[in-house]
């Protein structure tokens, strides 16, 4: 009995873990033919006012799905010969390392098949997709941020210094409007 239990929670989790990439399908599809304007300005509005969805979630999950997309078709180019053996990402974890080569179809595969080759016959971790990103160059798994806190706080101490310098007597006046 307890076996069965075991079995159909398992099943339960492998069907929730693909959701991901269904819902990630379902996304791209209402992003790239811009379904949502009529009731929104933006996808990103889209998906934070109908689906509570932050941005960062929403290109976690399409970032995800296009990494996908891209080692399917990669796979199916090269069907007869597969590099991967039909055996794509199961779930979130294994794709997120990859997204960082998502622009790199090549050095993605190579990451993947890298992943695969790593564990013949085991489990593919978040880790061994993320080492063999490394292998590929590509350091870290995040994109690079282009701003900083430190040279926003920068940037806003040069700005109150031109604006002083232009207001001159009345700065203080609009300092303290404005705080």
């Amino acid at each position: 009995e307890e076996a069965a239990l075991l079995v159909t929670q398992e099943e339960v989790i492998g069907k929730e873990l693909q959701a991901f990439f269904k819902v990630g399908a379902a996304l791209l599809i209402i992003r790239k033919q811009a379904l949502y304007r009529k009731e929104y300005d933006t996808f990103a509005e889209y998906c934070e006012k109908r689906w509570d969805m932050t941005s960062r979630r929403m290109r976690q999950i399409t970032d995800g799905t296009e990494v996908c997309n891209t080692l399917r078709e990669y796979d199916d180019d090269r069907n007869h010969g597969s590099p991967f053996g039909g055996r794509l990402p199961e779930n979130e974890r294994q794709v997120r390392p990859l997204t960082r080569l998502r622009d790199k179809p090549k050095q993605l595969a190579s990451a993947w098949d890298r992943a695969l080759s790593g564990v013949p016959e085991g489990k593919v971790t978040c880790n061994v997709v993320r080492d063999a990103v490394k292998a590929e160059g590509a350091e870290g798994t995040k994109p690079e941020k282009q701003y900083t806190i430190h040279k926003d706080l920068e940037h806003g101490k040069e700005l109150l210094k031109q604006a002083k310098q232009e207001l001159g007597p009345h700065f203080e006046y609009f300092a303290d409007q404005i705080s």
